[in-house]
């Protein structure tokens, strides 16, 4: 509690400077912190390869609005190309993950599928016929993984319809109290065992401060690093880069485009600024997640478990009083716990009431079970757990646990924070990146700005539906904690 309050005290006297500073206001609560770092890397960057990374924007108009996506880039002679190209590059990646997976026949067929694709898209040059080949194509390789509704719904629409529709399922189960659990969640300032970080309201999710500010600096540099360099590729000024701050509390990064010059640029060029910011996370949330599985393939051989480690407790179970933050768990009743399966084996059949021996580096301690708050019938004794882990040999002596760990857990929440960044960003709505997409598409088929405004406010009406059912959880947590006070 002592570290929250010193946070809220850093963000108080944080608040006071930005009242009295020069920084710009909007909406009472949320500044504007300009600047001009970083700048010249942005223009230097765009100007290596302005073509590659032109590609890669078109690429993400693909993968992320599928079917629409190809319909818009064949639209557009200066990126049909693009998508010509994006066939292959999909094909020889999905070639690449079936071979690495033994599935040989399946590269094969990914090979064939994409040179077939290409082929037909590259002489025809029909936007409607480059649609459905993609769709088709797209439905495919996302039916490897997801079953055939969702896969038909990202081959037709894209990421930014399953999103919706994972919001109105999720919703659907709130409203027929089959979940607890909000579809939607803030991340705010929070505090485990002592420890200071940010934690999401409704999940128990919590992230040490120096992991979440690894992450979101990571997060936010990528995006609007990417969203920079496309806006300099399409040759619009950038005026100023800066941070963005709800009263005190930093919520993001922006890139500050001339927007006059940037409404007079091309359609394509628009789309492209919007996109690559997304895309840009998803690229390295996957990096992360990749760099993670490496690293553990790399260290198997010499890391090791010997118990589980308590890093934090329950409030109001028995935990807290017996055993200390740090000390670890050898053995529970006599059976080994030296990985979490094992944990779990050796205390899942106890029922509430039962005495658990444990044998500790701390000594030998007996704790009674209670009754679980959450789940009535479970048994808990309240403490969160870790693998102890050791390192062998000479590498043990070369690199520490607390590294390795440190690193594992930082590309962990790297690639929670942008992969849920990216498709979070795709959604149909102003203000995210998503809005902004949505709204070049519509234009596709000559609508008039009446009718695209009008599909524009519908599609808000029914995002601002989702979001209101998808909180309904977290009011009812607010509510709980303003009756707790009373």
């Amino acid at each position: 509690m002592d570290g929250l309050i010193a946070l809220g005290a850093f963000f108080l006297v944080v608040g006071v400077l930005l009242v009295w500073g020069k920084a710009q206001r909007m909406l009472g609560v949320f500044f504007m912190l300009r600047s001009n770092l970083g700048i010249r890397f942005i223009d230097y960057v765009a100007g290596l390869c302005p073509g590659f990374w032109r590609f890669l924007a078109d690429y993400s108009v693909l993968l992320s609005f599928g079917g629409l996506g190809a319909y818009y880039l064949s639209s557009h002679r200066q990126s049909r190309g693009a998508l010509y190209g994006s066939v292959l590059l999909s094909g020889a990646l999905l070639a690449l993950a079936s071979a690495y997976a033994g599935r040989y026949e399946s590269a094969v067929a990914f090979i064939a599928l994409s040179l077939s694709v290409w082929f037909l898209m590259s002489r025809l040059e029909s936007p409607l016929l480059d649609a459905i080949l993609s769709m088709a194509y797209l439905m495919l390789a996302f039916a490897q993984v997801f079953d055939v509704f969702t896969s038909a719904l990202y081959g037709f629409f894209g990421l930014p319809a399953v999103m919706v529709y994972l919001l109105s399922t999720h919703g659907l189960n709130i409203v027929t109290a089959k979940t607890s659990l909000p579809g939607i969640s803030p991340m705010l300032p929070s505090e485990r065992g002592g420890s200071i970080g940010v934690g999401f309201p409704g999940y128990d999710l919590f992230v040490p401060w120096w992991h979440a500010l690894i992450a979101l600096f990571i997060t936010l540099a990528a995006h609007e690093g990417a969203h920079g360099i496309m806006i300099r590729v399409a040759k619009v000024r950038l005026k100023s880069t800066g941070v963005l701050t709800l009263l005190t509390m930093p919520i993001g990064a922006f890139v500050e485009p001339d927007d006059e010059e940037l409404k007079q640029r091309p359609s394509v060029d628009r789309m492209r600024v919007y996109t690559v910011g997304s895309f840009a996370n998803l690229i390295v949330g996957l990096a992360a997640a990749a760099g993670m599985f490496l690293l553990i393939s790399a260290s198997s051989s010499v890391v090791y478990s010997d118990g589980m480690r308590v890093v934090g407790f329950m409030d109001g179970y028995p935990a807290k009083d017996v055993l200390k933050e740090g000390s670890v768990i050898y053995s529970v009743d006599g059976v080994s716990t030296t990985d979490l399966a094992l944990y779990r084996n050796a205390t899942g059949a106890h029922k509430p009431g039962d005495v658990l021996s444990l044998e500790t580096s701390e000594g030998r301690f007996d704790i009674k079970l209670m009754d679980s708050k959450d789940e009535p019938g479970k048994a808990y004794m309240g403490v969160y757990l870790a693998d102890n882990l050791r390192i062998r040999g000479f590498v043990g002596m070369l690199v520490s646990v607390a590294v390795l760990g440190f690193l594992l857990e930082s590309l962990g929440w790297v690639a929670f924070f942008n992969i849920n960044i990216a498709l979070v960003n795709l959604l149909p709505i102003v203000p995210f990146d998503g809005g902004g997409m949505f709204k070049e598409l519509l234009q596709v088929p000559s609508m008039s700005e009446a009718a695209v405004k009008r599909f524009l406010y519908a599609s808000a009406a029914v995002m601002g539906v989702l979001f209101v059912v998808n909180v309904i959880p977290l009011l009812r947590l607010f509510w709980g904690f303003l009756v707790s006070l009373v």
